[in-house]
């Protein structure tokens, strides 16, 4: 990588077919999944979904019951968690107290041996700098805000230069401002690093901001890899779209017909399964011919940049439009008609959880 910290390292990894059971559940479920060298890799989704195994499986720290693992092309199954070429970012940064920021920093280093203090003291200062924190090796971590205790354990995780970092949830536990601010940091240093990056989170605009790939998961199986922007307008099903970003999903028949590409009937109950996102809902004239249904405003909210209107449908279904501030008021209990273009419709298949359990 262009501009890369020298010494860094990077090394890819290679689930094939994990599969880890607790008891009769199937927590994952022969995943497969590749995560480039010098890459900023996000697993996302739901509480339970199965990220935070697959983690801990490629630290080290758990073992599948099928399947194989490679990290830099060589097979890490079953190698144990301190010989593997990656380190481990938890929550809580969890600090020895007892140790200033330079100790905690240096702390892998010193008990590797034969490693002259000269290069312990070099290495944790080229960490404090990295992570913007010069003049603070004598600090307590007892001294310290969340955000400089957790750029801390990042620190202490990249001095010993892995191939590979791994994320557990790295900014959960702080307020969204430093929140914030810590993903363009976090960002930054795997760019500076090139080292690769594997962040586990089920905030999807953290995923998105930092992600170069983003892997989602939904009961222990992976249901698409891709970059933000695939995800966001291409998802593959109806588990993605109703994951990334707001989505208005139809249930029914396919409808009319414009320019050879099918519309959903917005009040149908069959089979199909379609995706507008809000901001390609618009709200037309009951008596406009691009009309594919009518509805009634329920809610309208300006935000600002926008102006979000909540509509339902004869048959019941809420739907969502995020519209110009430029479009015009909408009001409670205004009729109007439904319309949106052709090339914004996403037609969705099954989640792959369900094909699995089919």
């Amino acid at each position: 990588m262009a501009g890369q910290t020298a010494g860094f390292g990077a090394s890819s990894v290679e689930a094939r077919g994990l599969t880890r059971r607790f008891g009769g559940n199937t927590v994952l479920a022969a995943v497969d999944v590749t995560i480039p060298a010098s890459s900023f890799f996000c697993l996302l989704g739901p509480s339970g979904c199965g990220k935070t195994t697959l983690l801990r499986i490629i630290a080290g720290l758990d073992v599948p019951d099928e399947g194989t693992l490679r990290i830099g092309g060589i097979d890490h199954t079953r190698t144990p968690a301190h010989r593997r070429p990656t380190n481990l970012v938890f929550q809580s940064g969890a600090l020895f107290p007892h140790m200033n920021v330079a100790e905690n920093i240096g702390f892998g280093l010193r008990t590797q041996r034969n490693m002259p203090k000269s290069v312990v003291r070099r290495r944790v200062a080229e960490m404090l700098e990295l992570v913007a924190m010069e003049g603070y090796g004598d600090r307590s971590p007892a001294t310290l805000s969340g955000g400089q205790r957790q750029r801390v354990a990042i620190a202490r995780s990249l001095v010993r230069r892995p191939d590979v970092l791994l994320l557990d949830e790295p900014l959960s536990a702080l307020d969204l401002s430093l929140q914030l601010r810590m993903r363009r940091e976090l960002r930054t240093w795997q760019q500076e690093t090139g080292t690769t990056f594997l962040c586990v989170t089920h905030n999807q605009a953290e995923a998105m901001e930092l992600a170069d790939q983003i892997a989602v998961l939904n009961a222990g199986v992976i249901e698409q890899v891709g970059s933000g922007r695939e995800l966001y307008e291409a998802p593959r099903n109806r588990f993605v779209a109703d994951f990334i970003g707001e989505n208005n999903i139809f249930d029914g028949p396919v409808g009319d017909s414009v320019d050879g590409v099918a519309f959903p009937d917005v009040d149908g109950d069959g089979l199909e399964a379609f995706a507008v996102r809000p901001e390609d809902l618009r709200f037309v004239a009951l008596d406009d011919v691009t009309s594919r249904g009518t509805g009634v405003v329920r809610t309208a909210s300006f935000t600002g940049k926008s102006l979000r209107v909540g509509v339902t449908t004869v048959t019941g279904r809420e739907l969502l439009a995020e519209l110009a501030p430029s479009q015009g008021d909408f009001v409670p209990g205004q009729k109007v008609g439904i319309a949106f273009a052709a090339a914004d419709v996403r037609r969705l298949g099954r989640p792959v959880r369900d094909q699995v359990q089919a």
